[in-house]
């Protein structure tokens, strides 16, 4: 943008757009990277590390998979 000489001088329809560009492009940026940051929580909260193996994964206390869910109740149920 171009230095202007005076302070309250009206934007022209060039700086108009510039800024509506810039904005759009802040906002295209924003989503592409909530969706990136999105699609990668939900893949790492929804994989197995320990093949399906829960009674004996080590990270079973805080897994949120349903199999996970099923084995703490059935632990809870057999008395530990």
């Amino acid at each position: 943008m171009k230095a202007r000489e005076a302070k309250h001088e009206k934007p022209t329809r060039r700086d108009l757009f510039a800024a509506a560009g810039r904005f759009a492009a802040l906002g295209g940026l924003a989503a592409i990277a909530w969706l990136l940051g999105r699609r990668g929580s939900s893949r790492r909260a929804s994989s197995c590390v320990n093949d399906g193996l829960c009674r004996s994964c080590p990270k079973l206390d805080g897994c949120i998979l349903p199999a996970a869910q099923y084995t703490r109740r059935a632990k809870e149920a057999d008395g530990g």
